[in-house]
Order: C-alpha cells, then structure tokens, then sequence
C-alpha cells in the first residue's frame, strides 16, 4: 500500500520534441502484462502494452467522453454525477493515472482516490513517471481487483473498471459475482464506469450481451455507451 505524489521530471524540451515523434522513455519486461513502455507522444506520457494503451493521460479518451455525457448532462436520467465534495473514488486498473487526472484537471472535480493495481512493474512506471499536480489524494494498492472488491468494507460514490492484461479483460472481472460486488461497493446514487474493447465486431457483440444480462439487470439507470473502439458501460445505483 502506497501514499504517493504523482509527479513527472522530464525536461520540457522531450515534451515539446514529442509532438513530433514518439520518445520512448522507459521499457520493461513485465511478468503480468509482457513488453510494456511508458513513451511521450503529443506532450504526454503514454503506457503501452505489446496490443494496447494502458494510460494517455488526458487523451485517454473512452472515460473522458463518458464523464463529459455524465457530468454535463446529455444524459438527464443518468444525474450529473456524484454530489459529495470530495467524492469517493475507486478505479479498479490504475495504470499511470488517467482517470483521476481527466476528473481532476478537465472535469474541476475533487475526490479521494483509491487505486488498485495488481502489476508492480505498472506501479514503479506510475509513481515515476506519473502525472503531477493532483491535490486530490491517491493511495495505491497493489491486488487483484477481484480480491480487494471482494474483502474491503468501504463503499465509493464512484467506481471506475479499466482492468486489462494486455487487450483482454481477465475472466474473474466478467464473472456475475464480479459485478454484483462492485455494485455493493457503491453508495446510494453512486456511479460506476466499466471499459470494455469494441474494436472488433465480435468484442462489440460480447459487450452488448455482457450489458444486457449482467450489468443492466443491477441499476436502476444504465447505459451502454460507444466511445468509439471501447465501449464503457455507465450505471447509477439506486
């Protein structure tokens, strides 16, 4: 368990240079996720595994989109998200920080963060190489996801899944119990966002069939929503 400043150290002259070419910055050989890198690619720092992207900062775009049709609205039944100040968050699949910077920095949100993360490889690029300038908390657990939500009494406002090894979500995070847990976890007219790949038509066919027999049947309002290549299964509870 970790309390940690998220920070980066890279010479502004990489940051600009990056716009133009991707700069590799670190690579490791990871026991969980194989062959990842943590590069800067349009000014900002991108985890890569050998068939995804893990974490691009604010360009991480699927959950960025999903809080923009929250937070602002184009969905009124969905709410505008959670009223607390500062909210709870758990983000289930940390990588190097997006969630809470997009809420943070582009959404003026303020929470206390809970993070969970099983590679420790993720974690050493994280706290290397980690956005800087959050006030919001984050404290970082290394576990399985399936094991904390399992195990831990607290309750969030807002649950955040992007739990990856490589481009496949691990079959314990799909299972009926998986998600009956996390919808647990949630406070009343809490909210949880859950990522999924759509690349492909038969990841958009397992999505929508995922969402209509084990996520919809739990909240009250939900909504499944195409992000373009991801789609990211929206619900509020209560």
């Amino acid at each position: 368990m970790r309390n940690v400043r998220l920070r980066s150290n890279i010479p502004w002259w990489k940051h600009l240079l990056s716009y133009f070419i991707e700069i590799e910055l670190e690579k490791l050989d990871s026991e969980i996720s194989g062959p990842i890198s943590v590069c800067l690619s349009d000014g900002r720092m991108q985890l890569n595994a050998k068939r995804a992207i893990y974490s691009w900062e604010d360009k991480y775009d699927n959950f960025d989109k999903s809080f923009h049709y929250v937070f602002k609205g184009e969905q009124e039944k969905l709410g505008r998200g959670p009223k607390k100040v500062p909210f709870s968050l758990l983000v289930l699949g940390y990588g190097m920080g997006s969630i809470p910077l997009m809420l943070e920095k582009k959404h003026r949100k303020q929470f206390e963060c809970t993070a969970i993360e099983l590679d420790e490889d993720v974690i050493y690029l994280a706290e290397k190489y980690g956005t800087s300038g959050l006030s919001s908390s984050v404290q970082i657990i290394q576990a399985p996801a399936e094991v904390f939500v399992e195990i831990t009494e607290e309750q969030y406002d807002m649950i955040c899944i992007d739990v990856f090894v490589k481009d496949r979500i691990p079959a314990p995070i799909l299972t009926p119990a998986f998600i009956q847990q996390v919808y647990d976890l949630l406070e009343n007219n809490g909210y949880i966002f859950f990522n999924h790949l759509s690349n492909k038509p038969k990841e958009v066919e397992f999505a929508q069939k995922y969402f209509e027999n084990a996520f919809e049947p739990l909240f009250k309002v939900s909504e499944l929503l195409d992000v373009g290549g991801n789609h990211i299964m929206i619900g509020r509870k209560g």
